[in-house]
């Protein structure tokens, strides 16, 4: 079986039109539960996401890491397109981030200037948005200084 979820990242509408004629789902996920969705929107094809979306293509589906395309963008077009398509902006992965988390840990600033969030630059010595160290919080370390 041909792999669709290369011919959607690469926007290749005629393959991924023939391999669905051929049986495929336009829902179908690989091993880690990445969809053509998924593919269309990392690379930013409005065609593919088009022509899935119109054969029952979920704009919301996620992956095993509990992303959804709309977490995969890497361009604001691409977010616009599947927002315009009732893409959910709240929708949180496993490791608790939403798309806008993820492109403010990204340093998308592209994509910030959508979600109108701030890029997060990281170092090796900071934590994504929205995480705290394990082990305790701020008032903790306060509590642990010499008076």
């Amino acid at each position: 079986m041909s792999n669709i979820w290369i011919a959607a990242g690469d926007g290749n509408l005629e393959r991924v039109q023939h391999l669905v004629e051929q049986g495929q789902s336009v829902n179908a996920a690989d091993d880690m539960g990445y969809t053509p969705m998924h593919a269309a929107a990392s690379y930013g094809h409005a065609d593919v996401m088009t022509w899935l979306l119109a054969r029952g293509a979920d704009v919301n589906i996620r992956d095993s890491d509990g992303d959804t395309p709309l977490h995969h963008c890497d361009t604001a077009a691409a977010a616009r397109f599947l927002l315009e398509r009732g893409a959910d902006a709240a929708a949180v992965n496993a490791e608790g981030m939403t798309p806008a988390m993820v492109a403010a840990d990204d340093d998308n600033e592209e994509l910030c200037a959508l979600y109108g969030v701030a890029p997060q630059p990281q170092d090796e010595n900071t934590l994504p948005l929205g995480t705290h160290a394990e082990g305790g919080s701020d008032d903790d370390e306060a509590e642990n200084d010499p008076p």
